[in-house]
């Protein structure tokens, strides 16, 4: 009777672990999958990967009008062209031609803070100061309030979304996945890869830039070197096209510039 009841015991433990089990490969499955999510056009064999404030909304406006022949508005449809790119998302792996845009992670938070915190003012008491339980004591941070809190005003939703490392939002999924990887500031080949794709001229804007621009020299050592910390996973994915050791050089050049300036 021992035998059997021991044998029971680790057949239900087994069972037990082999559960959990499955239901960490069925989770991480999921989220792998996620990262390979994207715009798709099966017709041209070509897909997008939109990632919030890596020219997302410009690429996306411009993929509307190549398949409706106007520009985006807002107001004719009551919600955000990202929307639009969701309903016509599938699998970039089911199409050989896909398209990422990438941005230095410095550059992407501090564009992040100046149109989503300053400029739409995500961060105001009227649009979070219902959340219970956040945790902000400061609405309209500043910018070193920001940096300095971060973790909690990371809690709030679309924080969370547009400040999240990309290395999140890829899930796994490298670099060597998309056929075309364009740095923000090659904004011409975007421009040239769609006109080669959809053989179609159309309406290429830089969208959400709202605003005033944060230059790298306006943060402190200890602030540029807490947002390198937190991007880490993203200078890693992002290898051979931005590094933390070009963005603290170019962080010492501005220094010296307004020494010179001065």
């Amino acid at each position: 009777m021992n035998k059997l009841y021991n044998l029971l015991s680790r057949l239900n433990q087994w069972f037990r672990i082999t559960s959990k089990n499955r239901s960490a490969v069925t989770a991480r499955s999921a989220r792998q999958l996620s990262g390979s999510i994207g715009y798709v056009n099966q017709e041209f064999d070509f897909g997008f990967k939109f990632l919030p404030k890596s020219a997302s909304t410009s690429v996306l406006g411009a993929l509307f009008f190549i398949n409706h022949d106007r520009v985006f508005k807002f107001k004719h449809h009551g919600y955000g062209v990202h929307k639009w790119g969701r309903v016509n998302s599938g699998n970039l792996s089911t199409v050989n031609n896909r398209l990422i845009v990438i941005r230095d992670p410095v550059k992407r938070f501090l564009s992040g803070y100046s149109n989503r915190v300053r400029f739409h003012g995500a961060l105001s008491k009227e649009n979070v100061g219902a959340i219970s339980g956040c945790g902000i004591k400061i609405f309209n941070p500043t910018l070193s309030e920001f940096i300095n809190d971060f973790s909690v005003y990371m809690e709030v939703t679309t924080i969370g979304h547009h400040f999240r490392p990309i290395a999140d939002h890829l899930a796994g999924v490298p670099l060597t996945f998309f056929s075309h990887v364009v740095k923000i500031e090659d904004a011409d080949s975007i421009r040239d890869l769609l006109l080669k794709t959809f053989a179609k001229e159309f309406v290429f804007t830089r969208e959400q830039t709202g605003g005033k621009k944060i230059s790298i020299g306006s943060l402190t050592y200890e602030e540029l070197t807490k947002i390198t910390d937190f991007y880490s996973a993203d200078y890693r994915l992002l290898q051979g096209y931005y590094s933390k050791k070009d963005i603290f050089t170019e962080w010492e050049n501005s220094h010296e510039h307004s020494k010179v300036a001065g």
